[in-house]
């Protein structure tokens, strides 16, 4: 008989260790733990073999699954929060109220503009993700791993997440709007050619900047020039008021699944 179930709910329960007088384990989550559980919590389980058993426990497959897990709950987390009707919403009563700068004619947020500020909070939650945040996530689920385990998984973690951005932004098409150039002064806009939406280019962008505080600033900037550039002064505090709401999905959607 095989000392390895696969229990109805995905998770593999190793029986070995009892030959030493030790608990069974589980592993769930991407990691083993010891198991306690009652005979009945074993319905629907099936025996599996060592092989099978140790490709399903192996902590990258975990870590792969995690990152397109994460990128979904980010998309989920974006539509539920309606954080780009509320980006756009604050405009729209901005230029009800005062008119927009120098009563110019008003400047209507195309279905490309919303694509261009998804592209901007997808990677401004992306770049945090890879470089603030999972690192710390990923040192605490495999703690008793060694640190060459540690940055493999981190890296995996980070590449899997990368190409899941990659792709989405691919099969959206997003790549394909244009972004627009500003040449000149902050407040005195001129708009050179525009160049395809690049989200390597972007990151490289929140790479460079070298602190949280100049991060929130290139994303608020990014952000309020996508709304609409001739008002940067009032689009860019959009732009930052809203960040607030893409940590929080990040929060969220990591602690989902890390802590399952």
């Amino acid at each position: 008989m095989s000392d390895y179930l696969l229990t109805s709910s995905g998770s593999v329960i190793d029986f070995s260790p009892m030959a030493k007088g030790l608990w069974p384990r589980i592993f769930s989550s991407g990691s083993w733990a010891p198991w306690m559980g009652t005979p009945d919590s074993l319905l629907g389980s099936r025996p599996i073999s060592e092989k099978e058993a140790i490709r399903l426990t192996n902590p990258e497959n975990w870590v792969n699954e995690s990152a397109a897990a994460t990128f979904d709950l980010l998309l989920k987390g974006i539509h539920d929060t309606k954080i780009i009707d509320s980006m756009c919403d604050c405009y729209n009563r901005y230029l009800k109220l005062y008119g927009g700068k120098n009563s110019r004619e008003k400047h209507k947020i195309a279905p490309s503009d919303r694509a261009r500020i998804l592209f901007e909070i997808l990677c401004f939650a992306t770049y945090i993700i890879v470089v603030r945040v999972v690192p710390g996530y990923i040192k605490r689920k495999f703690s008793a791993v060694n640190h060459a385990s540690l940055s493999h998984y981190i890296c995996r973690f980070n590449q899997s997440l990368l190409d899941r951005l990659d792709g989405f932004l691919s099969a959206r098409k997003i790549p394909a709007v244009r972004a627009r150039v500003i040449i000149g002064t902050r407040y005195l806009v001129n708009f050179g050619p525009n160049e395809p939406m690049d989200a390597a280019k972007r990151l490289s962008c929140y790479l460079r900047a070298g602190s949280i505080e100049e991060e929130l600033r290139l994303f608020s900037e990014s952000v309020g020039g996508t709304i609409d550039r001739a008002d940067l002064e009032i689009t860019e505090v959009i732009g930052l008021s809203h960040t607030g709401t893409v940590l929080d999905i990040i929060s969220r959607s990591l602690n989902t699944v890390f802590k399952k």
